[in-house]
């Protein structure tokens, strides 16, 4: 009767986020801000301002500048670090909250685009009828453990990346409203393409423990 019991205390709040998450579909939803960003007129995706995957660092540089939006850049070895005006678009974060706005450009080439959003993994996840490959890892940065949730759109060449704080053997819950890094990618690398590991159902949360 116990077991029973705590069964079916654990199947509740999976219950009641997957309603949560039958409430949402039911609503009108309007992704055109996020189309905007991972479709924008005029340039194939992967696709950010303009700036595409495989361009060289000088035709980058070029389009920052012209872009009204860029307060300053500064190159740092194989980066470029941007800093926005204030009236930047609204689905760009503040920077530095996790990779603030780079562009990764080993050998002088455009390799990876990453920008902190405040676009969230609901967004992403309604307005794509199949759900992406995801997986999660730790990683160690300092003696301190991190956990990131991945989810790929390799059609897009997108990526989103989630990104916590862990404790050894602490459990840690990905949500709904988690905002995302959103990373434009020229390619995948193998081991960025396996089958999913956590191909779960469109609930509120994708838990895991921190290793």
């Amino acid at each position: 009767m116990m077991l029973r019991f705590y069964l079916r205390l654990a199947l509740l709040p999976l219950i009641i986020f997957t309603v949560m998450l039958l409430v949402i579909h039911a609503q009108p939803y309007n992704d055109h801000e996020l189309r905007a960003v991972l479709l924008p007129e005029g340039c194939p995706a992967p696709c950010f301002m303009g700036i595409r995957p495989g361009i060289t660092a000088d035709e980058a540089v070029k389009l920052l500048e012209k872009n009204k939006w860029v307060e300053k850049y500064e190159h740092v070895v194989d980066i470029i670090e941007i800093t926005w005006k204030p009236g930047k678009p609204d689905w760009i974060a503040n920077e530095d909250d996790i990779y603030g706005s780079l562009l990764s450009i080993p050998q002088g080439i455009v390799s990876d685009i990453y920008i902190d959003s405040n676009l969230t993994l609901g967004q992403f996840l309604l307005s794509f009828s199949d759900l992406p490959i995801q997986r999660f890892h730790t990683y160690k940065i300092g003696g301190h453990s991190n956990l990131q949730y991945e989810a790929i759109y390799e059609d897009l060449g997108i990526q989103i990346l989630i990104i916590k704080s862990c404790s050894h053997f602490h459990a840690i819950n990905v949500t709904y409203q988690d905002k995302v890094v959103v990373v434009y990618k020229s390619k995948f690398r193998d081991q960025e393409k396996l089958t999913n590991i956590y191909n779960v159902p469109r609930v509120d949360f994708l838990g895991t423990l921190c290793n």
